[in-house]
């Protein structure tokens, strides 16, 4: 057993259609993306508001990620990355 994100609070861990981690970090909101061989952090991603979950388009190479955005009266938004 190995311990990769020991100080982040984790919602939820999604595979990508690029075989790596997408871990949504809700109270730091970031989604750290981790290699799943040497689970080493390939890159983070900051966002504005707490990422609550992710859908992946493989074919456009796309992340749809809702964000909840507590400063506007708790709503939700979609946040769309482009993962390269």
């Amino acid at each position: 057993d190995k311990l990769v994100l020991e100080d982040s609070k984790i919602g939820v861990v999604f595979t990508g259609p690029d075989n790596l981690i997408y871990a949504v970090k809700n109270f730091a909101n970031e989604i750290t993306i981790l290699d799943p061989v040497t689970l080493q952090i390939v890159r983070t991603i900051n966002l504005p508001y707490q990422p609550y979950s992710i859908v992946f388009s493989p074919k456009n190479n796309l992340a749809f990620v809702t964000i909840f955005n507590r400063d506007q009266g708790e709503q939700f938004r979609l946040l769309i990355l482009r993962l390269n």
